[in-house]
């Protein structure tokens, strides 16, 4: 119980610094329109970097780690990833039912991407 508790917290980390950074490019994107013809591959790159930055910030807040199994070491880089993967492409489907601007953070790819920066850094450099 306690286990999953301890990815739930780490998921939410990771969908609190997705769901911000996702404010700030929809804001932003009011005032600067990127090119739609963005290679995919270089989107994966800048959001899995964007990840890392977040993550790095992250350490700033919670210095400690959430997640630390010692039978499970790394469990966190994939379960929250794919988990925030879910969750920010469900966003990005309420948007486009509402008819809404959709950016790529709202995909699962990049949100995959992003999430996995995050944990990555989190799993390396947390205490």
């Amino acid at each position: 119980m306690e286990f999953l508790l301890e990815i739930f917290l780490e998921f939410l980390i990771e969908i609190v610094g997705g769901v911000l950074l996702d404010v700030v490019l929809h804001v932003s994107s009011r005032f600067v329109r990127t090119r739609q013809t963005l290679n995919a591959l270089l989107t994966l790159i800048m959001y899995f970097g964007l990840g890392l930055f977040v993550g790095w910030l992250s350490i700033l807040i919670f210095p400690k780690a959430i997640v630390r199994s010692s039978n499970l070491h790394g469990i966190s880089l994939l379960i929250t990833p794919v988990l925030a993967g879910f969750t920010m492409s469900a966003i990005g489907w309420i948007r486009l039912r509402q008819g809404k601007l959709l950016i790529r953070l709202e995909t699962f790819s990049c949100g995959f991407f992003f999430a996995f920066g995050m944990a990555l850094i989190r799993l390396l450099f947390t205490e």
